[in-house]
């Protein structure tokens, strides 16, 4: 499993961008839309700073002339992002950011005045061939360990579901394939959807 928290830019989104095929004098004007700005857990520490021209985020290569230090954080079944900065102008949900501030899904983040930031998390969960890491733990519906032989889907929160298809196990009948994730629509470890490809948990283009 592959999370990454992102910070998108208020502003026009892909849906508004699209939008404007229907003003035929505006085809050559059509703006671009701002990538967001990822930090995975496997980061580490990410130093970044506003570039004053764009006014996007762009990373430093170290804390010397970064204006914020962004981190992410596990917890049990979910995780935070924690935001250091060195502005005093930035507020949180439309407050004032605290030096050290935990941020998730759907905060809003205006880090200086006229740059507003909406913060969600993007899920990548791995189906494949158990690794290392999933090896020994229980899946949450049929609580046999996870073996290096079975195949497996991982939720959001890190629970291992085995996910035994033909493809996977051409070998073994139906009757016998461990196909656990098919048989629950919510993880039983953390109660959220539980979804098999990359998604947003929340798409800030929905504003």
């Amino acid at each position: 499993m592959s999370n990454q928290y992102e910070l998108h830019a208020a502003g026009l989104g892909l849906d508004d961008v699209a939008n404007l095929d229907l003003f035929p004098w505006q085809h050559d004007e059509q703006p671009d839309v701002d990538p967001p700005f990822a930090v995975r857990g496997a980061d580490g520490t990410v130093w970044a700073r506003l570039n004053g021209e764009s006014g996007m985020l762009e990373r430093m290569d170290g804390p010397a002339k970064a204006e914020f230090a962004f981190h992410v954080l596990k917890r049990r079944f979910s995780t935070d992002m924690a935001m250091l900065t060195r502005r005093h102008d930035v507020l949180v949900n439309g407050l004032p950011a605290l030096k050290l501030t935990l941020l998730g899904t759907k905060d809003s983040v205006r880090l200086a005045p006229g740059r507003m930031f909406y913060v969600t998390e993007r899920v990548n969960p791995y189906v494949g061939m158990a690794t290392e890491e999933h090896v020994g733990k229980k899946c949450p519906f049929c609580r046999m360990p996870i073996t290096a032989e079975t195949h497996v889907a991982t939720c959001r929160c890190g629970a291992v579901y085995h996910n035994e298809t033909g493809e996977s196990h051409p070998d073994l009948s139906d009757e016998d394939r461990l196909d656990c994730v098919s048989k629950v629509q919510t993880c039983l470890a953390c109660g959220h959807e539980l979804k098999l490809s990359e998604h947003l948990l929340w798409n800030p283009e929905s504003l």
